[in-house]
Formats: C-alpha cells, structure tokens, sequence
C-alpha cells in the first residue's frame, strides 16, 4: 500500500509537472504571435495589454497594414482556457491574418475562418471576435462584430460611445453564415477601443461586475486614445482588488493627428 501510494504521488507530481511545462510553452507561443505592444503602422497607432486570467489565455489581438493606407485588425476571445484555446486561438488569428493579406474582404474572411472552425472543432468550441479595417485616406473604419460586443469608438474630441454593427454568430458556431460590416467615420485623433469580456465581467470582493458603465467612464476620464488602454487596465485592476477572474485584453487603435 505504501509503494503504490508513493508511485501515484510521484506520477500526480509528473503530470502537474509536464502540465505546468506545457502552459508555459503554449504561453511563450502565445507571446512570439502577439504584436508589440504598441506600434505606428503608417498614419495608425495603436496599444494594446493582454493580461491572462490563467498561464495561457484564451484572448487574442493582431494589428497590421493591409496597404499604405488601410490597417487591419482583430480581438477576440476564445471559448475555454489552458492550452487548447491557446491552439484554438493561434489557428483563428493564423487563418484571419492571411485571409486579409491575401486581399479576401473583411466579412468574407471571416466567413471563411468560421466555416473551417465549424468543420475541425468540437461544438462546444468557439470565437467572438471583433474585427475591423481602418481606412486613414477616406477617414472610416469597417468593423465586422461576430458575436464580441465590446467596442467603443471615440472622437478626436474625446468623447466615447457604443455603436451597433450588425455582424453575426461567433466564429465556429454555424456551418455557413454571412457576416454584415458596419462603416464607422474616424477622424484624425479619434479612435477605436476593442476589449475582451474580462473587462466588463471582472467582480469586486462583494461579486459586483465592473460593467460597461466601469469601461467607458475609464476612457471617457481620460478622453484621449492613447490614454484608453492604461487607464481601462489601472481601473479594472483596482476594482479586482486581487487576481483577474478571466483573461483581460484591451487595444486602442486611432488615426495620428497631422503635425
């Protein structure tokens, strides 16, 4: 009895060991695919923070330049945690990145990767994701809602607020579906706010959400931008008071003022 007690404890200790080692690779793969944390892609900028709830988060973010004058970007939260929605979520930002240098539109593209995460996942597997391209020539910004929600647009003047896009399912939801844009204007110094539900949904010590009231005071305290991500993080954190409940990512894109 004793022999076998100390094989299952040594075993117990081996798996926890091996798990451990696997977060934390899924963890470094996770950091090679996300982008610096803030960056100047022609007339754009943007910042973003991903703080996971667990080793490995189930969040992802990517931003990058389509053409001089459009930039494309994604955030989405991936259902589960651990190593699998780490995969999951590598494979979904893989597939939209190269959908969209290849030139294939924004709605399309995420038909498309929806599609294929519908035919190789299990049904309990999914993303939402909100996902846009900024035009910084024409002054707008198309954005693609699959099931996220969580976005605010601010003026040049500081103000914020929530817009409707039509959108559609969560990416892997439904076999085939249509996914409708939504044009947004964006002027010099105005921007785009994107953030996962690890905002919204963070509970104080007495389980009181931080809610969509929490996020956009925090931006609108702070009416600029550039400003947006570190204090959404500063605010979330001193509500938390302790350890996040849930993976919190939060990106701000906006359109540089001319000098």
């Amino acid at each position: 009895g004793l022999a076998l007690g100390r094989i299952s404890a040594a075993l117990m200790t081996e798996r926890h060991r091996q798990l451990q080692s696997d977060l934390e690779a899924a963890r470094r793969a996770q950091e090679l695919l996300s982008p610096a944390r803030r960056g100047r892609l022609g007339s754009v900028a943007y910042q973003f923070e991903s703080i996971p709830g667990r080793v490995v988060a189930g969040d992802l973010f990517d931003i990058f330049a389509l053409d001089p004058a459009r930039t494309a970007f994604f955030l989405g939260d991936v259902s589960g945690k651990g190593v699998g929605a780490a995969m999951l979520m590598a494979a979904c930002q893989s597939q939209l990145r190269t959908h969209l240098l290849s030139g294939v539109e924004l709605s399309d593209a995420m038909a498309r990767v929806s599609a294929d995460l519908f035919a190789r996942t299990a049904a309990s597997k999914f993303v939402t994701v909100i996902a846009g391209v900024i035009d910084s020539a024409e002054g707008r910004v198309r954005v693609v809602d699959a099931g996220h929600g969580h976005f605010l647009v601010m003026s040049g003047g500081g103000s914020a607020s929530r817009v409707e896009a039509p959108g559609g399912f969560p990416l892997g939801v439904v076999e085939r579906t249509d996914y409708e844009a939504a044009e947004i204007p964006m002027c010099e110094g105005g921007g785009i706010v994107v953030f996962s539900d690890g905002a919204v949904e963070q509970p104080d010590d007495e389980g009181r959400q931080f809610g969509m009231e929490g996020v956009m005071k925090s931006v609108m305290d702070v009416g600029a931008p550039n400003e947006a991500v570190d204090a959404l993080i500063r605010e979330v954190t001193r509500h938390a008071s302790g350890a996040f409940a849930d993976d919190l990512t939060a990106a701000s894109i906006w359109i540089q003022r001319t000098e």
